[in-house]
Parts: structure tokens; sequence; C-alpha cells
């Protein structure tokens, strides 16, 4: 549906409209969850803005790659998520005061043998995947719509490896998605200014709507 969507509402627009539509929703999961009261500001805002910049760089890349590339390419390199998540988390870890500790004797995630096979099996299926559809696809996918692909899969896995460093402290990852987003979505609002200078509502259909 999103790409339908995207050929009459720019990708920047659509993303901003989106968040601001899940943005209330994320606040009231978040306030049911605790965490406005117990956890520390500062120690929000620290780990907040890099959550932001790595989510908001998913949330957009994803629209951004959609209308680039397909729904089907941006479904085909989802599975790298969790490969990409592993390989992540296990070199990074979280120390007694909540500060991060790189390559350290406790990771947030081992790198077991059956984790690094599956890590082999699905990077190797998603590479197959993108080489199946560049051949059986006229025009192929260009080495500029590949790596936006892998930098939408990139932001979203270093958002979750922030997010579990985060929460070994501060168990509210409602609380960090809700303010991630929140600040996201205003850096997207400033992105999508001109998006939003060009786009008339009343030419866009009730479908993309």
């Amino acid at each position: 549906f999103s790409h339908r969507a995207l050929k009459h509402v720019r990708p920047t627009a659509f993303c901003a409209l989106r968040l601001a539509l899940a943005l209330p929703f994320l606040g009231w999961n978040a306030r049911r969850e605790g965490g406005f009261e117990r956890a520390r500001a500062a120690a929000l805002a620290m780990w907040t803005v890099p959550m932001a910049c790595a989510i908001g760089g998913a949330y957009l890349m994803v629209f951004v790659c959609n209308e680039r590339s397909g729904a089907t390419l941006v479904a085909c390199v989802q599975p790298l998520l969790p490969v990409l998540v592993a390989v992540m988390s296990s070199f990074v870890g979280a120390d007694a005061n909540g500060g991060v500790v790189f390559c350290g004797d406790k990771p947030l995630e081992r790198m077991t043998r059956l984790k690094a096979c599956g890590v082999v099996v699905v990077f190797i299926g998603t590479v197959l995947a993108l080489r199946a559809y560049e051949i059986f696809t006229a025009g192929g996918v260009s080495v500029l719509d590949v790596f936006l692909l892998l930098s939408q899969v990139g932001s979203y896995s270093t958002y979750a490896v922030l997010l579990g460093l985060a929460t070994k402290k501060y168990p509210y990852p409602a609380l960090f998605l809700f303010l991630s987003t929140l600040v996201a979505e205003c850096l997207i609002v400033l992105i999508a200014i001109p998006a939003f200078r060009t786009m008339r509502p009343t030419s866009i259909p009730a479908s993309a709507w």
C-alpha cells in the first residue's frame, strides 16, 4: 500500500505524516510503562539522541527505498536485521554504570556457532535474492539502491543494539521508542519542508491517505 501512496506523496512527507499519526499511540504506551517518572532525564537524553538518528534514518530510508526500488526489494533485505544485530551485539556491551564497552568480556549477545552459521546462511540468501531480482527485472538494481537498502537495515539494527544497551540499566523500551521517534520526527519534518511546500492535498487520492 505504501508503494502506491508514494506515487502521490514524497517519501519525506509521507514519513513525517506517518510518524505524526503514530506518536500519540507510542506516547500512551510509554506512559503506561511508567518510565517517565523513574528514569533520569540526563540518561534519557544521552540515549535518545543516537537512537533518534538511527531509527529516524530507518524510518526515512524504508520509504525512500520503497519509492526507488519497490516493496519487494525492501522486504528482501529485512532478514539482514537479526544478522546485523547479532554481529554488532557480539562486539558491544554495557558496564555496571550503563556505559558502553567495546569488545569486552560481557557482550550484549555472544556469537555462538549456531548464530554464526545463521549469519552466513541469511547473508548468502539475501545476496542471492538481490542477484535474482537484478537478473529477472528490467533495469536491475543500482549501486545507490543497494547502498540505501543496506543503510535502512543498518540504521534499524543500530537502534536495536542501542536499545538493548540502554535497557540494561533503564528497562523502558517503550519510553525510548517514543522519545527517539519524537526527536526523529522533528528532524524529518525539517527535511520534508520542501516536499510539503509542493504537495497539493486535494490532488492526492483517498487511497494514498
